[in-house]
């Protein structure tokens, strides 16, 4: 891992301490839905999802619910907890904030 960055032409240096580059992970709550199935609600809202957001790696369903139309299922809910790991080196720094890691 490099721990440096690059701003335009000037490479500057940044001693990183401790856990400072420990990846995290970050949780959205998101509902998904199908016609079909609660599976087909899960596939479906964890492919839209990982259109914008990358490096996911879990979910937990927190519940499952459905519509009833005219006494049949009509449409499958899921509330999914999906987490994604941030990578610390993804982030924008600032010179504000190698100014005040130095000090």
């Amino acid at each position: 891992m490099n721990n440096f960055v690059i701003y335009g032409q000037n490479i500057i240096v940044i001693f990183l301490k401790g856990d400072f580059l420990m990846p995290s992970d970050k949780h959205i709550i998101v509902t998904g839905h199908s016609n079909l199935s609660w599976k087909d609600a899960i596939v479906k809202t964890i492919s839209e999802v990982s259109q914008t957001i990358k490096n996911l790696n879990s979910i937990e369903i927190l519940s499952q619910r459905a519509t009833i139309d005219d006494d049949k299922l009509s449409e499958y809910l899921v509330d999914l907890d999906i987490s994604f790991k941030v990578d610390p080196m993804q982030r924008d720094i600032t010179i504000d904030d190698i100014d005040s890691d130095l000090n």
